[in-house]
């Protein structure tokens, strides 16, 4: 799609643009609200005629509607206030959406429409909505008040206008100049000024205007790819290499205590484990880092994926086999997704993490991600992990345990216990029987030595050793957010 057809929205005033969101509001036109009407039975779907539903329609789904349904569906504006915009098109007594306008996170963001023969994934100058990738990274941003950020590939702007909730200064950077100009639309369209978007190739803007930030954030695809196709790695990478530079490249521009991260794919080699191999990434960066694998995939089935979403299942067909020889040639035998974070820090020695958490994020995650971050200091700082022991505690307020009982001599007797989360990055713990009792009374006085000495007694076991094989169980614990020592409390709470 040509950049001129965005010539009416980039002509309209603020006060025009921002007119169009009282239809979308009166309409509830948000994203609950859309992904409660998804879960509906197909029946009711296709009998609703509300405005929600029109909208819906017109906008997520990209069918046409009736000029009445949309009259009705966007009051209090009327349809000229949008077709003049170039937001919708007339056909008769039909309506039509030449652009996709999606809400997520409080925010309502024009995009491209790929597919249904109007863009497709693999046009160059197409723009992509919020995609799945995107989603994963708003769910874990650390989201703190701090005073420049930087979103690379920004498309439609997402994750900078995000940014700018609570963000003094935000740059936003696309080396295509059609995904700038959507991006300084949806920041005018969610009165976002603060946001501001520039043509650029990733840290190119970044260096030539000297900058650094507190947070850098990117759910650019970088597919691991041979050397063609939209966002294939650059002539002289292979793999996984340009999300390394990248990472790299990151440290160069963030400020002491900054934060940055990407959603990006990388690979497994043969029987190296991968969390080795990417532990090697981030030596001599004086950067700390935790990468969460949320998603693994066979060579074969990421390149049917892949070139399937670039060029069609028919066409795809010849391309997929020059894919898996390429991974052959590497030595790739799995291929991993997910967030890697990384944060500039002074410390003495810096430390990698890796995990593979459940995928679901209940809300909270970059809190969740922050807290890690503070957690694991902790654990590093001491002399010895066995101080665990001593140091009070407290169980998270969004920590839940969930047991398995089974009959026994005296009725019924506790199987396993497993921690698990109901907020935040999803992460599940089994512990003891008696763990998982003592853990109940962690309320940021109590110490855990003396309570589990006294239930190992119980047993007929032998305190020391339990107690020293409960120590790493602790360590995850801290690690992961179910324990919160004292010291750490009290300093969140400054």
């Amino acid at each position: 799609m040509p950049t001129r057809d965005l010539a009416l929205l980039r002509q309209a005033s603020p006060s025009a643009l921002h007119a169009l969101c009282e239809g979308l509001r009166a309409a509830s036109y948000d994203r609950p609200s859309v992904e409660a009407w998804r879960q509906r039975p197909a029946e009711e779907r296709a009998e609703d005629d509300s405005p929600l539903a029109t909208l819906i329609r017109l906008f997520t789904l990209g069918e046409g509607v009736s000029a009445g349904a949309f009259e009705r569906a966007v009051a209090p504006t009327k349809p000229d206030d949008w077709a003049q915009l170039g937001c919708v098109a007339m056909r008769g007594r039909h309506v039509f959406a030449p652009l996709r306008l999606e809400p997520s996170e409080g925010l309502w963001l024009l995009s491209d429409r790929l597919g249904n023969g109007v863009a497709r994934p693999g046009d160059r100058d197409s723009v992509e909505g919020v995609s799945t990738s995107s989603r994963l990274l708003a769910n874990l941003t650390v989201r703190r008040p701090v005073a420049a950020a930087l979103e690379l590939a920004t498309g439609c702007g997402y994750h900078a206008l995000l940014a700018a909730g609570h963000t003094r200064q935000v740059l936003g950077v696309d080396a295509n100049p059609r995904a700038v100009a959507l991006a300084e639309i949806n920041a005018v369209l969610n009165d976002r000024p603060s946001a501001q978007f520039i043509v650029g190739d990733f840290f190119e803007p970044a260096a030539e205007a000297g900058l650094e930030f507190d947070l850098i954030v990117s759910a650019v695809p970088l597919d691991v790819s041979p050397s063609e196709g939209v966002a294939a790695p650059e002539p002289g990478l292979e793999g996984d290499e340009r999300c390394q530079q990248l990472l790299h490249s990151a440290r160069d521009y963030l400020k002491v205590g900054g934060f940055c991260q990407l959603v990006c794919t990388w690979a497994e080699h043969g029987d190296t484990p991968w969390e080795s191999r990417l532990g090697r990434w981030f030596e001599q960066t004086n950067c700390d880092a935790w990468v969460l694998a949320c998603t693994t995939e066979t060579p074969a089935a990421y390149a049917r994926q892949r070139v399937a979403r670039e060029l069609g299942e028919v066409a795809a067909r010849t391309r997929i086999d020059v894919w898996r020889a390429y991974y052959e040639r590497l030595g790739i035998t799995r291929l991993l997704s997910g967030l890697i974070t990384l944060r500039r820090s002074e410390r003495d020695r810096h430390w990698f993490r890796a995990d593979t958490p459940p995928l679901q994020v209940q809300g909270g995650g970059g809190e969740s991600i922050a807290l890690g971050f503070e957690l694991r200091d902790f654990v590093e700082d001491l002399r010895q992990p066995e101080m665990l022991l001593d140091i009070p505690m407290r169980l998270s307020p969004h920590a839940r345990l969930r047991q398995e009982m089974a009959p026994g001599r005296r009725g019924w007797e506790s199987v396993t216990s497993e921690l698990r989360f109901e907020r935040g990055l999803a992460f599940e713990e089994r512990v003891g029987s008696d763990l998982g009792q003592v853990l109940g009374n962690c309320d940021g006085v109590r110490v855990l030595r003396a309570p589990l000495a006294q239930a190992a007694r119980a047993r007929g076991a032998d305190p020391a050793r339990e107690l020293a094989a409960a120590v790493p169980t602790l360590v995850r614990l801290v690690e992961r957010g179910f324990l919160i020592p004292e010291p750490i409390h009290r300093q969140r709470l400054v």
